[in-house]
């Protein structure tokens, strides 16, 4: 159990060092002394509004699980799914752990009655409900600023993600019941087989996967939004369109598992798809930066809320595997 624990730290340390490294690079590219200048030009009333603004997106990806957990079955309260996403958002961005906030969603779900098949399928709805959000939003960059990508990037590809986005959900729509029950006659499938039965029942109740929606792309915007408005204090030109246009490259690059809290890939990507715009790296690196603490601070706050919170005997997961099926 020791060693185990003790290699555990080994994916950690190498993330730890890729992210180090990456923005070691970075920095290099740009001139450190340059980017520190870009980043005091950056009034700390504007660094509160991005905070603020990064802390709205947990808000809201605390109500939009909330909603297709509720639209699904049996869940928790409201605030005991907001907690769960505070503890998340914290343990992601602040705790050098190879425990996922995903993870730590599913555990804390469980300790509050849940079974952890149930609590996880909850988690993967919402996953998916901001992936396909994230594909729809990206097809506007390939419309939009298409005349603004390289010509070797796969502009027609980006530009399919919508429909194949739209295609999935209604796989989830039409057949998510039949995928099912063939699922069933299946050993060991029947979890994905409940994933696929609760997928449908969300997308068949209208106004509520609306709301999913409208909340996923809220959370995208917002993020945008605090990208903008740093990006403007610091003197960047660039419009609230382009960032918003850009945001699905970004965020698809930060779900790369290589990294702390995306630092480092976070800083690579920026300084690369502002350059497209004729952006310096030394002022889309300060940026960037400052973007990646306010999205930190944001979730010191939330991890603070849950902590004050905390029922007694509350904890987060170890990261053990479950011993109860």
């Amino acid at each position: 159990m020791a060693e185990r624990r003790h290699l555990g730290w080994l994916p950690v340390a190498v993330k730890v060092g890729l992210s180090v490294a990456m923005i070691a690079l970075v920095l290099g590219v740009a001139d450190v002394e340059a980017v520190w200048v870009h980043m005091t030009r950056i009034e700390i009333s504007t660094v509160c509004m991005a905070v603020g603004l990064c802390f709205a997106q947990i808000l809201l990806a605390g109500a939009r699980w909330t909603i297709i957990g509720v639209g699904t079955g049996d869940f928790v309260a409201p605030w005991v799914a907001l907690r769960a996403t505070f503890a998340a958002m914290f343990c992601n961005q602040l705790l050098p752990t190879s425990i996922g906030g995903d993870v730590v969603r599913v555990g804390l779900l469980t300790g509050q009655g849940l079974t952890i098949g149930r609590a996880a399928r909850t988690v993967v709805l919402d996953r998916t409900a901001g992936l396909l959000s994230l594909l729809t939003l990206m097809g506007v960059t390939g419309f939009v600023l298409s005349d603004q990508l390289p010509e070797s990037w796969p502009v027609e590809l980006i530009r399919l993600l919508p429909v194949i986005a739209v295609g999935l959900v209604l796989v989830g729509l039409f057949v998510g019941d039949r995928i099912a029950e063939a699922l069933e006659t299946r050993e060991m499938l029947p979890w994905f087989a409940q994933l696929f039965r609760d997928s449908s029942a969300l997308l068949r109740q209208g106004v509520r996967t609306v709301v999913i929606l409208a909340l996923s792309y809220a959370i995208h915007a917002a993020s945008a939004a605090s990208i903008w408005i740093l990006a403007r204090d610091s003197g960047v030109a660039i419009g609230y369109a382009q960032v918003l246009g850009f945001l699905p490259i970004v965020i698809l690059m930060l779900m790369l598992p290589i990294s702390i809290a995306g630092w480092g890939v976070r800083e690579g990507t920026v300084v690369t798809l502002f350059a497209l715009l004729g952006i310096g790296s030394a002022p889309a690196a300060a940026v960037s930066i400052l973007w990646g603490a306010c999205i930190a601070l944001a979730a010191l706050v939330a991890g603070v809320i849950w902590a004050v919170s905390r029922p007694k005997g509350e904890r987060l997961p170890s990261g053990d595997p479950p011993q109860t099926p």
